[in-house]
């Protein structure tokens, strides 16, 4: 029974541990952090934009998804359009692409 209960004890001690080290996505190259630099890291990103359940344009951001009005690192967001969003903030107006290989789903049922 004391064996039992020290190897339950190490095992969750272990699944603590395990919760505090990053996760790694394991199919990214080793020197993937290497290549990347810190204005790519911190750059804002627009990786979609759709309508919501309710019909309203959305934006995602960095993987967060923004109505107008809302607001990302400090930059509101001021207009939605096709292809790109405009941000406005303290330091003026930035706009945001989608990459161009990036193609709009169409509207469900459209042609």
């Amino acid at each position: 029974m004391k064996t039992l209960s020290v190897l339950l004890l190490l095992t969750c001690s272990l699944g603590l541990h395990a919760q505090e080290l990053p996760l790694r996505d394991p199919t990214r190259p080793a020197d993937w952090a290497a290549r990347e630099t810190p204005g790519e890291v911190d750059a804002l990103r627009l990786e979609a934009i759709k309508r919501g359940p309710e019909g309203r344009p959305l934006a995602t951001i960095n993987g967060n998804n923004l109505h107008l009005g809302q607001e990302i690192r400090g930059l509101r967001l001021v207009r939605i359009g096709a292809t790109s969003v405009l941000l406005e903030g303290a330091e003026g107006r930035q706009e945001l692409r989608l990459t161009p290989g990036v193609q709009r789903p169409s509207a469900p049922g459209g042609n």
